[in-house]
C-alpha cells in the first residue's frame, strides 16, 4: 500500500485519531501534560479572538479551560 492510501485509510474519519489520542493519554510517560505544554507556547495578545477549525475534538482547549481569560 502506498503512503497516500495509508493516509486516506487512517484519516477517512476521526475514529483512528481518537484511538491514538486516547493511547497517548493512557500510556504517555511524560509527567507534563502535552496540551498544557502546547498552550504554554502560545503568545496571545490581550482580548484576542481565536477560531480554530478542523483540529479534532477541541481537547487542547478543554485541557486549558482554566487558563483561558474570560474576556
Amino acid at each position: 500500500m502506498d503512503n497516500q492510501k495509508i493516509f486516506n485509510q487512517q484519516y477517512k474519519n476521526p475514529s483512528n485519531f481518537v484511538k491514538r489520542r486516547v493511547s497517548h493519554e493512557k500510556f504517555s510517560t511524560n509527567k507534563y501534560n502535552w496540551y498544557k505544554y502546547v498552550f504554554d507556547h502560545f503568545n496571545f495578545s490581550a482580548r484576542c479572538k481565536i477560531l480554530e477549525l478542523g483540529s479534532g475534538l477541541g481537547t487542547l482547549w478543554l485541557n486549558n479551560q482554566e487558563r483561558i481569560q474570560k474576556d
